[in-house]
């Protein structure tokens, strides 16, 4: 994760390119998530005292979100399975969850909407017809009008201010040396 922090610090995900921006953060932090669930059995989340605005980030995400932020099939663990597990920062992991899961959202509204686009120009509708048809395409496939690079500019920016990932890294480190 401190890897992906510089990549964050250094707005490498601001891009007109869908999947070289948006996607391409979404896919990072996920790997974030998919290492530690690989290791199911061999790690164990711990409720880590949070930093800063870290901390304010998760009281927000957790006044929004609820008790779906920290059980969400995708930070889930069974009991480890060895003496002493690898400890994962249990709150920071619940928070890139949110995040991933925000972004995947707005992916997939962004790309219907990137596909609604194509299909009309490639039909050569025009006009007036033009907007009734992508109105009425964007109803019927809950597409979104979404800035793909302002969402990025948005989480990388939530992720600079906080140095979430920065964090995370820290926090890891941390618990396990103990």
């Amino acid at each position: 994760s401190r890897e992906l922090h510089k990549d964050v610090k250094n707005e490498k995900f601001d891009k007109n390119d869908i999947e070289k921006g948006l996607h391409e953060l979404r896919r990072r932090l996920r790997w974030i998530l998919i290492e530690t669930i690989s290791f199911n059995g061999f790690v164990e989340t711990v409720p880590e005292p949070l930093k800063n605005k870290v901390g304010a980030w998760f009281t927000e995400l957790s006044a929004t979100r609820g008790s779906k932020l920290l059980d969400d099939k995708y930070i889930r663990y069974q009991a480890p399975t060895v003496e002493e597990p690898l400890r994962i920062p249990f709150r920071q992991l619940a928070i890139i969850n949110d995040v991933v899961s925000q972004i995947g959202g707005l992916k997939d509204k962004a790309e219907a909407m990137i596909e609604v686009e194509k299909m009309i120009d490639e039909a050569g509708v025009t006009g007036e017809r033009r907007e009734k048809l992508k109105a009425q395409l964007i109803v019927k496939l809950d597409a979104a009008e979404v800035d793909h690079r302002k969402a990025s500019r948005k989480f990388m920016k939530e992720l600079n201010e906080t140095k979430l990932l920065k964090n995370f890294a820290d926090s890891l480190e941390e618990i396990n040396q103990k």
